[in-house]
């Protein structure tokens, strides 16, 4: 009988150079792990029990996955740790298991003797369970809320955060947030502890970036110059930046580092030879560290509490196997093209990407920004004078028609004129005809143009594709089009024709982006500066012109949220709405500037050089002076 004896404790990084390997199936060098310098506080910062929760903004090239590995397997065998591994879906959690966990279970002694199962099927040893001599683990996509129940864990790790949806889906619809819901897998552990690490996304709809804002300290990565020995965190830098990245145009293998303190350059490998010295601070919280175990006031040097939640920022320049030359050939291959630009940014500099566009839109906030429209003396609705071109979208329920009519200017500004229901069954001739006759109206504009919806985008999806398609044969299958939505159709095209033309009805079927369109409308309901460029009517049933606009119609307006969706092994940008919402007036809205995108095409509309056909003449009409005041929605919270 062997004696009882107690195991020396060790940190992750000591750990972790004294077992963990590299695996051949999933690194460049296979061989026995060594922790660089850049790489020592996270790792320690992991394994470390004072420190409840580890986030980690990174780019690519960090060794982060291998940090993770290395963590994961010293609180299996070195601490007898229960452990939760979520990563964006199934299919993501498998290949993280194939590739990556049991390879480097199989490869690590340590973790051999304690895992008699290791490299067999076995009940004990599955995709997503596995279970260890004094511990076990668990590995989950993270999409269905099913996949966080009945697990009590001491470790919860996720992955690739920035991947996982924004609310998780169970049998009652949408569940919360995914990492509340991995949190919750901590509770009644004596030592719980949260690792969350991710390339970042789109700011706004990042996980990590709401991480980062309640982290305790966002600590950098500070290394000293070679030259004057002061301290700096790399920065990418650009042409009008004092430091940073400089190279000879055309030579990236002649890049080297500015100091922003003495203005003397170095190279990668002068970098290498100091990264021994780093050190981790966040100034304006006035700590550091060096080892990810002790912490230290920056200006006294005196030792700190260790904080609750740290967050790591850290991107491709620090990394220590890859030269600065393979960021500047990044950089040049994706400068000139947004959506590669966008990856460069993510992943290479790991910063987050700024589109412009609202995740989710605040329907309290456009309900504020209603404004009366000028009217005649006798109460008539008009027009204001920049509208140019007016379209309709409709949308197709199974008891109604919902549509929305927009009046459009340059710079696609523009005015919402009506939004209303039409009850009863779309294959009902009596419902069409009340339909096409308020398209068929005329309105006038302050100037006394008289303006007629130039062209109609209506919603063929659902029980009712038949219906929609023979009505616009017998309309005018020019004037108004049947539609349907797709997310694969981009964002330079966002209409696009189907490619045959149905024998039996005569009217083209013509596919919108959905994400793409939406991106545009969310995008110009943002834009206030000069001047908003979208506008709605007050709503008055008084003065008999109830054009729909009330609270209910923004509901409606921005009911949906654009979250990142995983299809086909894709990240994918998607307008969702949450199960049992209405979102007609989106819908509306969306169909009406798909109308305007095919006027655009086909119907040689040029709203910008005022270019519209068969406008008329204006007849002069008196217009009433209004003296209410719009609402004041800028001081209004």
């Amino acid at each position: 009988m062997k004696p009882l004896r107690i195991a020396k404790p060790q940190t992750a990084v000591e750990w972790a150079d004294n077992n963990f390997y590299l695996s051949a199936e999933s690194s460049y060098t296979e061989g026995q792990w060594t922790t660089h310098a850049v790489q020592r506080a996270i790792l320690n910062a992991m394994g470390n029990d004072d420190i409840r929760e580890v986030d980690f903004r990174k780019s690519a090239r960090i060794g982060y996955t291998k940090m993770l590995l290395a963590a994961t397997l010293y609180m299996a065998e070195h601490k007898k740790r229960n452990i939760g591994i979520w990563r964006e879906d199934d299919d993501a959690a498998a290949e993280f298991v194939n590739l990556e966990l049991d390879p480097a279970m199989r490869d690590c002694p340590a973790i051999v003797d304690i895992f008699p199962d290791v490299g067999k099927k076995s009940s004990k040893n599955k995709v997503d369970e596995k279970f260890l001599l004094g511990c076990s683990m668990h590995i989950r996509g993270g999409q269905a809320a099913g996949g966080y129940r009945a697990l009590s864990k001491d470790v919860v790790i996720g992955d690739e955060i920035d991947g996982f949806l924004q609310n998780v889906q169970g049998k009652s619809g949408k569940e919360g947030n995914p990492i509340m819901l991995m949190n919750k897998r901590l509770e009644g552990s004596s030592f719980p502890k949260l690792i969350l690490g991710t390339t970042p996304t789109i700011s706004g709809s990042s996980h990590i970036e709401r991480r980062e804002k309640a982290a305790n300290c966002r600590l950098y990565c500070e290394i000293p110059c070679p030259h004057c020995d002061e301290y700096q965190v790399l920065k990418f830098g650009g042409p009008k930046e004092p430091f940073g990245f400089r190279w000879t145009k055309d030579e990236p293998d002649s890049v080297r580092y500015l100091c922003e303190h003495c203005a003397a350059e170095f190279e990668y490998h002068d970098f290498l030879d100091v990264t021994d010295r780093c050190v981790w601070r966040d100034r304006e919280e006035d700590i550091e560290t060096r080892d990810g175990l002790y912490f230290y006031s920056i200006e006294t040097g005196r030792e700190k509490r260790t904080p609750r939640a740290v967050c790591f920022i850290v991107w491709a320049a620090y990394s220590p196997t890859s030269p600065w030359s393979n960021i500047v050939y990044e950089w040049l291959e994706a400068k000139d093209e947004k959506a590669t630009l966008q990856v460069f940014n993510n992943t290479t500099l790991g910063e987050y990407w700024h589109d412009g566009v609202k995740q989710k839109l605040d329907g309290d906030h456009l309900f504020r920004r209603r404004e009366y429209y000028p009217r005649t003396n006798d109460g008539q609705l008009l027009l204001p004078q920049g509208a140019l071109y007016i379209t309709a979208g409709v949308d197709t329920q199974d008891n109604r028609f919902a549509y929305e009519i927009v009046a459009w200017g340059k710079n696609r500004e523009n005015w919402s004129l009506e939004y209303k229901e039409i009850m009863g069954s779309p294959d009902d001739p009596e419902i069409w005809n009340i339909l096409v006759e308020k398209m068929r109206r005329t309105w006038r504009r302050e100037d006394g143009m008289p303006m007629t919806v130039g062209q109609v985008f209506h919603d063929a999806g659902g029980s009712f594709y038949d219906a929609v398609l023979k009505a616009s044969a017998r309309i005018d299958p020019n004037w108004w089009v049947p539609c349907k939505g797709d997310w694969t159709v981009g964002a330079s095209q966002i209409v696009q024709s189907n490619s045959s033309r149905p024998k039996d009805f005569g009217s083209y079927l013509f596919m919108i982006g959905t994400t793409s369109i939406g991106d545009v409308v969310a995008r110009d309901f943002a834009i206030l500066d000069p001047k908003p460029k979208c506008h709605w009517p007050m709503t008055s049933l008084e003065d008999g012109d109830y054009t729909g606009h009330d609270q209910r119609y923004f509901d409606m307006l921005t009911a949906e949220e654009r979250i990142l969706k995983r299809i086909k092994g894709k990240d994918v940008w998607q307008w969702v709405c949450p199960s049992g919402v209405r979102n007609e007036a989106w819908d509306c809205r969306r169909y009406a500037m798909a109308a305007l995108a095919f006027a655009e095409m086909f119907n040689a509309v040029d709203l910008n050089n005022g270019i519209v056909p068969n406008l008329s003449t204006p007849e002069p009409l008196p217009v009433a002076q209004d003296t209410r005041e719009t609402p004041d929605f800028w001081n209004k919270k």
